[in-house]
């Protein structure tokens, strides 16, 4: 009988945390220009709202090669994973990786463990590989590699409401401590999180490097959206790479020009159904008079734009007046509102 082939990468793909993951690594490592010199809110590393509105407004048009080179880089990596990849699940993926029908796994030591435990084989771990400095057409972005000091993966914290909370504090002590950290990383295999704590292990591939350089936050944010639908039209376009050159036909219009140009379209949609709930709502307060409320509604629509930029700047296709209205008259609210709502079904159609 002949063995299954091997599938090179085994992948989270019905969640989408493999691409996630690999995304966040290697847009990093591309675009460290966005932490300092293009950040409105002059606080250095960008949010999602604002790095959104940048992009559509054109202001990123000179980082915008570096900005979608992760997207060829994931494309070229997907080629290495297994058919129908988009619907295998964490379990799936690591029942295969068990099996010894996979060579690599994408994860984080918190699956450590479970694969250690349940495979028949000795597992090693190794860092995600790095864009080469020289020799490939991504290497003239690649800044360094990238700190992950800085990462939180759990939150622990006290409530307000919290009826015992110097018990509560007391127990954090003690669950933060050398000690139970040493336990809780050799009984879970969990990285400890205290200074001086021994890595021991397989947990000693999985130490932090926090030497590196900031992890960036990106459009595609795992946990945000429209980040999702754009995972999703990468998805699509890794399965069609793959199948067409299975076909031998070409494959040079599917790079990060096109996927820039299906996530601008995303981004725009979701822009404009973000406006129509606003804008709504601010009709609707205005129209009872409540022009306080409906000046806030308008004011979300910007709130990617820091105080200093809201005098001059304004969402390109989105806002036309340029923030002189007075809020607290309701006559020039509707005004605005009018006028907003004239722009959005101009640049709907």
């Amino acid at each position: 009988m002949r063995p299954e082939p091997l599938i090179p990468i085994a992948v989270r793909g019905f969640d989408r945390k493999t691409m996630m993951t690999l995304w966040k690594y290697y847009f990093s490592q591309l675009n460290q220009e966005l932490v300092d010199e293009y950040s409105r809110s002059g606080k250095g590393l960008m949010n999602i709202p604002e790095e959104m509105a940048l992009l559509l407004a054109g202001d990123l048009k000179d980082l915008e090669p570096s900005i979608w080179a992760p997207a060829e880089i994931l494309i070229e990596i997907g080629q290495y994973f297994a058919d129908g990849f988009s619907a295998i699940d964490l379990e799936t993926a690591k029942a295969l990786y068990a099996q010894g029908r996979v060579a690599f796994m994408i994860e984080g030591s918190y699956n450590g463990l479970s694969l250690i435990q349940n495979s028949p084989f000795e597992v090693e771990a190794i860092p995600l590989p790095s864009v080469d400095p020289t020799g490939t057409p991504w290497s003239q972005y690649q800044d360094g590699e990238i700190s992950e000091g800085g990462q939180v993966a759990i939150w622990y914290g006290v409530t307000r409401k919290s009826k015992e909370k110097e018990l509560a504090i007391d127990f954090l002590r003690f669950w933060m401590s050398y000690e139970m950290n040493q336990l809780h990383a050799g009984s879970c295999a969990w990285p400890p999180i205290v200074r001086d704590a021994e890595f021991k292990g397989l947990m000693t591939k999985f130490k932090p490097r926090t030497d590196g350089l900031p992890e960036i936050a990106d459009l595609l944010d795992y946990y945000k959206s429209p980040g999702m639908d754009m995972l999703g039209l990468l998805e699509s376009m890794i399965i069609e790479v793959k199948q067409k050159r299975e076909k031998g036909k070409d494959v040079s219009d599917l790079n990060a020009k096109t996927f820039a140009e299906g996530v601008k379209a995303i981004m725009l949609e979701k822009e404009l159904k973000s406006m129509e709930i606003l804008l709504d709502n601010a009709q609707r307060f205005a129209l009872n008079g409540e022009a306080v409320r409906a000046g806030a509604m308008l004011l979300m629509m910007r709130s990617d734009i820091s105080e200093e930029e809201k005098a001059r700047q304004h969402r390109r296709r989105m806002i036309q007046l340029e923030g002189t209205v007075d809020f607290e008259n309701t006559r020039n609210l509707m005004d605005y509102v009018r006028v907003a709502k004239e722009l959005r079904q101009s640049h709907g159609d």
